[in-house]
This record gives C-alpha cells, structure tokens and sequence, in this order.
C-alpha cells in the first residue's frame, strides 16, 4: 500500500479543492451499487506547451453516452469540462514551476517530480452521489476531474511488444450496458481479469476479454486490432468501446497509408495468425503485441505498419514532421493547453 500525501489540485463538481480531500462517502449510491463513469485523456509535452489529445470528442462521449447510460445529467457542457481541464493542468504546473516537488504514485511506487511530467492523465469521473440504500434512489450527478502525472503504461512492451492473454472473463452483454460508455463495472471485469492472469503468470502484459459470442472484443483498458495481409481488422462495436486513439489510428490508416478497414468479428484462432497485433488506448497509445497465448504474432516483433503507426501518432502530438512529414494535417487533433503566440 502507497502512503501518500501529495499537493496535487483537482475540481470537484465547481471547486478547485486538494486531491488529498475525501469526497466519497461510504453510504453513497455509487460505493454500494457501481454507479459512476468516466473518461480518459492524455496530454503531451511539446517544447513550448502542452496539448491535449482530441479531449473534444471524449467530453461529449463522458456526458451524452456514459453519464446518460447512467441516468446522470452532466450540467457542464464538453466546452466548459474542457476549460475546467485545461485550467486544472495550469494550476498543477504552476505548483512545479515554482519550485514545489509533485509525488504520486506510478505502478504502486511514489515518484518525485521537479519538472513539469511528459504525460498528464486526465480523469473526468461522474457519480450517484446520493447518500441512501436501495439499489433505485433518484439520480444525484456529481462530476469531479483530476490529472496525474503519467508514464508509460506498458514499459518497455511500447518498443517490444506486449505479452497477452485470452481470458474467461467476458466483456458486458451490450443490452445491459452500452459498449459506447465508459462505465466503471467494465474496468471491474477487465481489474479482475488481469489480476487473476497475472498471479499465474507475472509476465502477462494485457489481458483480451472475448464477448459473449467468444470474439475478441477488448483489453482491460484498451482496444485490441490486428493486420493481416495488408489489410486491417477491428473488431465491431457492438461489444467494444469505439476508443478515440483507435479512431484515429483507422483515419491514419486510410488516408495515409491506403490500407483497406474491415470492421468484423475476430475469433481468437485469427488473431493467433495475425501478422501484426496492436493496442490502442490513451494509456497503451499504439502498443506492439509480440505474443498471445504462447503464439508469436508474425516474427514475435513488432511489425512494419505498427512501427509506422507509432511514428505517426508521435509525429502528430509532438507536431514533429521528422517523425511524420504530414503531421500539420492532423493538428486539429491536439487542444493546446496554453495560449499559443
């Protein structure tokens, strides 16, 4: 267990309060019955700011999808959660640039930092906070952001490739819970997939949850596509969250790299002979997968579209044209979080 004091802000539905500050009872309705969502996002770090990738989109899916899956009326609106945000990291930022040292946890070890962090997570959270038993007690939203320094998800899996790991455990039902939300119960599943894999195995990157058919639908915390002849396969949404990063990697894929896109079911004997096998999340970014079940995916190492892939998100969020010559085309992308000159 991490014993932690840290001086880390965050906004809790209208307050700019201490990320120390207890906010959630014990007898809330989300405590005992799994009522809440949320959204991700990550900032990167240029030379002369910080930007936010696409936080637009993720915003309106955190209200009109996960929240009202949830019968919880956001009051904000995208444009202002976002404001709130951008205004969250400049106050943490300017904790550091006034010579104040930030400690918070990664991988369940306290990190110091003295400069302002490569990656900012951003967490928006939204909550029954009604404080009653009884699984129907009329909703009451309450909606709270915090940011937290973030390094790299997977480790060295980023340059390597990960080790996965097809499960029991099954993505939700999309009838009982919409695949386009954000709900907490699915990072349940997906917590105790990976936990369970992990104690039989340490080295055990990610986990794959199958849907209730036995295709591949998600990782814990991330989408999961694969290349195969030249052609890329994503798996349908009616049972995966149509993730932004993967979004973007299928709009790269098209326009820059001429690939065809087929959205279908995959079954795990497919993505077994996959030639190339890839996550994409705000966390895993663009992850090589070397290896799924003792099969090696292609060479066991990540392969020539990956790699190219990567190059280009990097190539956009760091606005780098070494990296991506077209990466001005994307820059729509990217939410600068300081007033540019």
């Amino acid at each position: 267990m991490v014993d932690l004091v840290t001086n880390l802000d965050f906004w809790d539905n209208g307050e700019i309060v201490s990320l120390d500050k207890p906010i959630i009872h014990a007898d809330e309705h989300s405590t005992n019955y799994a009522t809440k969502g949320f959204e991700g996002g990550c900032t990167h770090k240029r030379p002369n700011n910080v930007v936010i990738f696409r936080p637009k989109p993720r915003f309106v899916r955190f209200r009109e999808d996960t929240a009202r899956e949830l019968f919880l009326d956001v009051k904000w609106s995208p444009e202002q959660l976002l404001e709130i945000t951008k205004d969250l990291i400049r106050r943490n930022e300017a904790k550091i640039k006034s010579g104040e040292i930030i400690r918070y946890p990664f991988r369940g070890e306290v990190v110091e930092y003295k400069e302002s962090p490569d990656r900012w997570y951003i967490r928006p959270h939204v909550r029954h906070a009604a404080r009653s038993l009884g699984v129907y007690t009329p909703p009451e939203p309450k909606v709270f952001i915090y940011i937290a320094p973030f390094g790299k998800y997977h480790g060295d899996a980023l340059k390597n490739g990960a080790k996965l790991k097809i499960v029991e455990e099954t993505r939700i039902d999309p009838r009982a819970f919409s695949s386009a939300a954000k709900g907490s119960l699915f990072y349940a599943i997906g917590f105790k997939a990976i936990a369970k894999a992990k104690m039989e195995d340490p080295s055990i990157d990610e986990v794959i949850l199958p849907d209730m058919w036995g295709y591949v639908a998600d990782g814990s915390g991330g989408n999961v596509s694969m290349i195969k002849g030249g052609v890329l396969y994503v798996t349908r949404l009616h049972s995966s969250l149509n993730g932004i990063v993967k979004q973007s990697i299928v709009e790269l894929t098209q326009n820059e790299l001429g690939m065809k896109i087929k959205e279908t079911d995959i079954s795990p004997k497919q993505i077994y002979q996959a030639d190339e096998v890839f996550l994409t999340g705000n966390a895993a970014q663009i992850t090589p997968v070397r290896e799924i079940d003792a099969h090696l995916i292609g060479d066991g190492l990540p392969g020539p579209y990956t790699r190219k892939l990567q190059d280009m998100f990097s190539g956009i969020v760091l606005n780098n044209p070494n990296l991506f010559p077209n990466c001005s085309k994307y820059q729509d992308w990217m939410e600068p979080v300081y007033p540019e000159s």
